[in-house]
């Protein structure tokens, strides 16, 4: 069984909710959300050693790390296919490259749509074929750091198709709001869990 389990960090718990339909519940989904989980993004040190760089497009980028096997089977990603989607006309498109001490770490890419930010697309470059924890709950820290950082955004999503990045989401203050169930057409056999982020469907840029 895979599944895509998405996540959700409600960076202005109050503005959130002020915006949405209010029932009697409301109060306490809000507090929930002021004093209980999530909590805010724990502070990574590494992440004060990773410079973002905000880019217009991937093709002007060469050298950046893309998506690989370490993680799992994964969607191919190309520099030209990531420009297309930051030419989705539905969201308010961003993009980032990870340096660190000037080598290319790796990137990501954010959608706005309303006061919700989501991290479409993440990653990070594999250390000797296996991801390094540290540099990728650092990442992780910094994308949401960069996400939560518009004066309009009220909440942060991203989607997480392996333990290893749902364990680094709940980590960073993140809690799951909806699993989806991941089908694979024809006869493939995975092995293990599949990487795949909100840029893989719709969910970049629904409502």
């Amino acid at each position: 069984h895979h599944s895509l389990n998405v996540f959700e960090y409600r960076s202005r718990p109050v503005a959130y909710h002020l915006g949405r339909p209010w029932d009697w519940k409301t109060p306490l989904r809000m507090g929930r959300d002021l004093w209980g989980n999530p909590r805010k993004p724990a502070a990574n040190p590494a992440a004060t050693r990773i410079a973002a760089t905000r880019i217009t497009s991937f093709g002007d980028n060469g050298g950046l790390p893309m998506p690989d096997t370490s993680l799992g089977p994964c969607s191919q990603r190309t520099p030209e296919f990531l420009d297309y989607m930051l030419a989705c006309p539905a969201a308010k498109m961003e993009a980032y490259s990870f340096h660190l001490a000037g080598t290319p770490l790796g990137y990501c890419v954010l959608s706005r749509v309303g006061t919700s930010c989501r991290i479409a697309d993440l990653w990070v470059a594999a250390t000797d074929g296996a991801p390094d924890p540290g540099l990728w709950q650092a990442a992780l820290h910094l994308a949401a750091s960069l996400a939560s950082s518009h004066h309009a955004t009220t909440s942060v999503a991203m989607a997480a198709g392996t333990p290893f990045l749902s364990q680094f989401l709940e980590a960073q203050g993140f809690r799951l709001v909806n699993p989806q169930p991941l089908f694979v057409r024809g006869k493939v056999a995975l092995d293990g869990p599949v990487h795949m982020s909100l840029l893989d469907n719709d969910a970049f840029y629904l409502p």
